[in-house]
């Protein structure tokens, strides 16, 4: 049995500290719902992708 193991590299400008200290609170807010999301996203990607390959490894 061999599972596929793909990687997702997601690259993304950081902010040092100044500058987020300058940002407004509700940037802060909109920012951490957007991460959020992207987390949930991703999640179910990789869950579609681990049941899509144990179907594929009982089918053999």
């Amino acid at each position: 049995m061999s599972i596929e193991v793909k990687q997702l590299i997601i690259k993304s400008d950081v902010k040092d500290n100044t500058e987020e200290q300058e940002s407004s609170s509700g940037e802060k807010t909109n920012l951490s719902c957007e991460m959020d999301a992207i987390k949930s996203e991703l999640l179910n990607q990789c869950r579609k992708m681990i049941i899509e390959e144990l179907k594929k490894s009982k089918e053999r």
